[in-house]
Protein backbone atom coordinates (compact mmCIF):
# COMPACT_ATOMS: atom_id res chain seq x y z
CA UNK A 1 0.00 0.00 0.00
CA UNK A 2 3.22 2.18 0.88
CA UNK A 3 4.79 1.93 -2.43
CA UNK A 4 1.44 2.54 -3.90
CA UNK A 5 0.81 5.67 -3.03
CA UNK A 6 5.12 6.56 -3.29
CA UNK A 7 3.91 6.08 -7.11
CA UNK A 8 0.94 7.71 -6.74
CA UNK A 9 3.22 10.66 -5.62
CA UNK A 10 6.10 10.31 -7.86
CA UNK A 11 3.57 10.21 -11.19
CA UNK A 12 2.00 13.32 -9.79
CA UNK A 13 4.99 15.18 -9.34
CA UNK A 14 6.56 13.96 -13.43
CA UNK A 15 3.44 15.13 -14.30
CA UNK A 16 3.00 18.63 -12.59
CA UNK A 17 7.02 18.87 -13.64
CA UNK A 18 6.27 17.88 -17.74
CA UNK A 19 2.91 20.42 -17.69
CA UNK A 20 5.56 23.35 -15.87
CA UNK A 21 8.21 22.60 -18.54
CA UNK A 22 5.43 22.64 -21.57
CA UNK A 23 4.09 26.30 -20.12
CA UNK A 24 7.67 27.81 -20.15
CA UNK A 25 8.58 26.15 -23.25
CA UNK A 26 6.00 26.35 -25.49
CA UNK A 27 5.37 29.77 -26.35
CA UNK A 28 9.09 29.73 -27.47
CA UNK A 29 8.60 26.83 -29.27
CA UNK A 30 5.41 29.02 -31.05
CA UNK A 31 7.85 32.06 -31.09
CA UNK A 32 10.66 29.72 -32.84
CA UNK A 33 7.87 28.99 -36.01
CA UNK A 34 7.35 32.69 -35.94
CA UNK A 35 11.25 33.57 -36.46
CA UNK A 36 12.12 30.33 -38.66
CA UNK A 37 8.68 31.66 -40.77
CA UNK A 38 10.03 35.25 -40.77
CA UNK A 39 13.66 33.62 -42.41
CA UNK A 40 12.26 32.42 -44.79
CA UNK A 41 9.95 35.54 -46.02
CA UNK A 42 13.00 37.59 -45.92
CA UNK A 43 14.72 35.44 -48.54
CA UNK A 44 11.77 35.52 -50.28
CA UNK A 45 11.75 39.42 -50.07
CA UNK A 46 15.46 39.16 -51.55
CA UNK A 47 14.29 37.35 -54.12
CA UNK A 48 11.16 39.62 -54.89
CA UNK A 49 12.99 43.28 -54.94
CA UNK A 50 16.02 41.76 -56.61
CA UNK A 51 13.35 40.58 -59.62
CA UNK A 52 11.14 43.80 -59.69
CA UNK A 53 13.61 46.27 -60.11
CA UNK A 54 14.04 47.03 -56.16
CA UNK A 55 10.02 48.00 -55.42
CA UNK A 56 9.01 46.90 -52.12
CA UNK A 57 5.89 44.48 -52.30
CA UNK A 58 2.59 46.84 -52.11
CA UNK A 59 0.82 43.71 -50.65
CA UNK A 60 0.43 40.25 -49.38
CA UNK A 61 -0.98 39.45 -53.00
CA UNK A 62 1.39 41.29 -55.05
CA UNK A 63 4.44 39.10 -52.56
CA UNK A 64 3.08 35.12 -52.66
CA UNK A 65 0.17 33.55 -52.51
CA UNK A 66 0.67 32.72 -49.21
CA UNK A 67 2.49 34.71 -46.25
CA UNK A 68 2.95 32.70 -42.96
CA UNK A 69 0.70 34.01 -40.63
CA UNK A 70 2.93 34.70 -38.07
CA UNK A 71 4.72 37.09 -39.73
CA UNK A 72 4.23 40.48 -40.01
CA UNK A 73 5.41 42.65 -43.12
CA UNK A 74 4.36 46.41 -43.55
CA UNK A 75 3.39 46.83 -46.97
CA UNK A 76 2.74 50.84 -46.51
CA UNK A 77 6.35 51.27 -47.17
CA UNK A 78 8.19 51.80 -50.29
CA UNK A 79 11.82 51.47 -51.86
CA UNK A 80 12.15 54.53 -51.84
CA UNK A 81 11.47 55.29 -48.20
CA UNK A 82 13.74 52.10 -47.20
CA UNK A 83 16.66 53.12 -48.84
CA UNK A 84 16.61 56.99 -47.45
CA UNK A 85 15.76 55.41 -43.70
CA UNK A 86 17.33 51.88 -44.20
CA UNK A 87 16.91 51.14 -39.86
CA UNK A 88 13.05 50.95 -40.76
CA UNK A 89 13.39 47.73 -42.49
CA UNK A 90 14.25 45.85 -39.14
CA UNK A 91 10.72 46.83 -37.85
CA UNK A 92 8.94 46.24 -41.43
CA UNK A 93 9.26 42.04 -41.73
CA UNK A 94 9.27 40.28 -37.93
CA UNK A 95 7.55 37.61 -36.31
CA UNK A 96 4.28 39.01 -35.18
CA UNK A 97 5.62 38.18 -31.26
CA UNK A 98 8.08 40.92 -32.32
CA UNK A 99 10.94 39.06 -30.64
CA UNK A 100 13.91 37.66 -31.78
CA UNK A 101 14.99 34.59 -29.56
CA UNK A 102 16.43 32.05 -32.00
CA UNK A 103 16.88 34.09 -35.28
CA UNK A 104 20.42 35.47 -34.62
CA UNK A 105 20.52 36.69 -38.57
CA UNK A 106 17.81 38.88 -38.40
CA UNK A 107 20.00 41.58 -39.05
CA UNK A 108 22.37 40.35 -41.36
CA UNK A 109 19.28 38.90 -43.80
CA UNK A 110 17.81 42.29 -43.72
CA UNK A 111 21.21 44.09 -45.07
CA UNK A 112 20.90 41.29 -48.02
CA UNK A 113 18.08 42.13 -48.53
CA UNK A 114 18.91 45.99 -48.53
CA UNK A 115 21.86 45.18 -50.78
CA UNK A 116 19.96 43.71 -53.43
CA UNK A 117 16.94 46.55 -53.54
CA UNK A 118 20.01 48.99 -53.60
CA UNK A 119 21.61 46.76 -56.67
CA UNK A 120 18.07 46.14 -58.51
CA UNK A 121 17.44 49.71 -57.69
CA UNK A 122 20.96 51.14 -59.26
CA UNK A 123 20.38 48.31 -61.99
CA UNK A 124 17.01 49.60 -63.01
CA UNK A 125 17.96 53.14 -63.45
CA UNK A 126 21.68 53.57 -63.62
CA UNK A 127 21.33 57.46 -63.85
CA UNK A 128 20.10 57.09 -60.18
CA UNK A 129 23.73 56.14 -58.81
Amino acid sequence: MRIRKCLQILLLAVVVAVLACLWLIGPKIGNMKAEYATAEVIRDLTTYVAGHDGEWPSSAAAFRKEVPTDVWIDYSLTAERILATPEILKDSVRPKAGKFQTYPHHGRDLSILLDAMRKAKSEADPARD
